[in-house]
């Protein structure tokens, strides 16, 4: 059995040896415009988390960046936040007032707290892995619901060798917080239709670290683990 341990360096990502840099005009895929809404199979879509207009269909699964190496880029450590979220959620005049306070105040890692970390750390060591369980939808989820105890509690039984099973979550008396997150895992992992673009523009729908736990659980969803990574809000690592 072969084991990729291939990880992306810097170098190996150098903008200058991206098919899309033009010497005299530097990256010529930022000139895409980020108003076109693509989906995972390359066709346009509009129900996304993304879309360039925003509307109450609009949902938890966008489309590619206007770079086409953004993964890549991430993995290799050279993504700030600002540029994660920004090229991976939409521009809508409301929710990019609100995604602008995330970047401004973001702490230097995904994870809400120390308590938070371990707990998703404890999961996945009880889970064990699976290949075709473990995908990038399946960790955001896990992201989610064990950002605080309440919802852990809550959904630690949903976790189990097929995926994540939500019809086992005990959501009675649950708050507004926790099942927003409740429904954005459920979006992520199961491509439901909950939780909107629309509601995340809306503070009393989405509160702030609802919103802050649904931004980077996206970034999971898109990129995998690798997003852990982004460490920098964005200035140093802009293009």
């Amino acid at each position: 059995m072969y084991i990729n341990t291939f990880k992306y360096t810097p170098k190996d990502v150098s903008c200058q040896l991206c098919t899309e840099y033009v010497k005299k005009l530097g990256c010529t895929s930022s000139s895409q415009s980020p108003l076109i809404s693509v989906s995972a199979d390359g066709e346009n879509c509009d129900r996304s988390l993304a879309p360039p207009l925003p509307t109450k269909s609009a949902t938890l699964r966008g489309p590619r960046t206007s770079c086409p190496w953004l993964a890549e880029r991430i993995e290799a450590g050279v993504v700030g936040y600002r540029e994660a979220v920004l090229e991976t959620f939409s521009h809508d005049r409301r929710l990019f007032q609100r995604l602008n306070l995330l970047i401004k105040h973001y702490p230097g890692c995904l994870w809400s707290n120390e308590q938070h970390e371990r707990r998703m750390q404890y999961q996945c060591a009880v889970q064990g892995y699976r290949r075709r369980r473990d995908t990038n939808a399946y960790y955001a989820a896990m992201y989610l619901l064990t950002s605080n105890d309440d919802i852990y509690r809550r959904t630690a039984n949903c976790f189990c060798k097929d995926g994540v099973e939500f019809g086992y979550a005990v959501l009675k008396n649950t708050s507004p917080h926790n099942y927003a997150l409740f429904m954005a895992a459920r979006d992520l992992c199961d491509k439901t239709e909950a939780v909107t673009m629309a509601d995340l523009a809306e503070p009393e729908i989405i509160d702030p670290e609802a919103l802050h736990l649904i931004v980077n659980a996206t970034l999971i969803a898109r990129y995998g683990l690798a997003a852990f990574q982004i460490r920098a809000r964005g200035a140093e690592y802009e293009r």
